[in-house]
């Protein structure tokens, strides 16, 4: 009787592990998707307020790509133009948009991005139609 009693209690000690293991590992991977989501979200809105200077400030830069800014008339420092620990890796426009690709300094993440633009006349720079996410580049769970 007393084998029974400590076999049962030793089963139920294993499954109350197993069942607190699985809540652990559950309970980390919400906090890596939480943690995905913000850095997502830090670089979503980074990209918007980088096109919405660059829409009112500095039209001139949005048809040239990122390697040409620096000799542009109205070129300021890149860096301005950005939210502090945000780096712009890559600008190149397209017939109908551009591809931009940032990246968050602190974590080494990016996020690449494609932009179309509204058409327009000619001398009024292109209007910001859609801001498409295409996805986390280089992240490591």
């Amino acid at each position: 009787m007393l084998s029974l009693a400590i076999s049962s209690s030793l089963l139920m000690l294993l499954s109350s592990l197993s069942f607190q293991a699985l809540a652990l590992q559950q309970r980390a991977q919400l906090q890596l998707q939480f943690r995905q989501r913000q850095l997502e979200d830090q670089l979503q809105s980074a990209a918007q307020r980088l096109v919405g200077r660059l829409q009112r400030q500095h039209p001139c830069l949005l048809p040239l790509p990122l390697e040409r800014w620096p000799a542009a008339a109205c070129a300021p420092e890149v860096a301005a133009l950005l939210p502090v620990g945000i780096q712009l890796l890559h600008y190149q426009p397209a017939t109908s948009g551009a591809q931009l690709l940032l990246r968050r300094q602190a974590g080494g993440a990016a996020a690449a991005f494609a932009l179309h633009w509204q058409p327009s006349a000619e001398p009024a720079p292109p209007q910001l139609q859609r801001l498409q996410f295409l996805g986390l580049r280089g992240v490591q769970p």
